[in-house]
C-alpha cells in the first residue's frame, strides 16, 4: 500500500498544475492593483497548454517510479 502514496501525490499535483500555471501570473497584478496601479498581466500564462500536458505526464511518470521504488523498498 505504500506504493500508492507517491502515485496519489503525483496525481494531485498533476491536477492542480494547470490552475497554478494559468493563474499565478494574476497574483502580482492583483497585489499591485490594491495600490492603484494597473498592470496588464491578467492574460499571461507561465506555460503553454501543450507544455503543461507534457509536464503533467512527467509528474505522473515520476509518481509511478516513486510508487515502484516504495514497493521495492518496503518488500525488500
Amino acid at each position: 500500500m505504500y506504493g500508492l502514496i507517491p502515485l496519489v501525490g503525483a496525481d494531485y499535483l498533476a491536477r492542480v498544475m494547470p490552475k497554478f500555471f494559468n493563474h499565478a501570473a494574476r497574483l502580482p497584478s492583483s497585489i499591485i492593483g490594491i495600490f492603484g496601479k494597473q498592470v496588464s498581466w491578467a492574460d499571461f500564462q507561465i506555460l503553454p497548454n501543450n507544455w503543461l500536458v507534457r509536464l503533467q505526464y512527467l509528474v505522473i511518470a515520476a509518481g509511478h517510479g516513486g510508487g515502484v521504488y516504495a514497493m521495492v523498498k518496503n518488500n525488500g
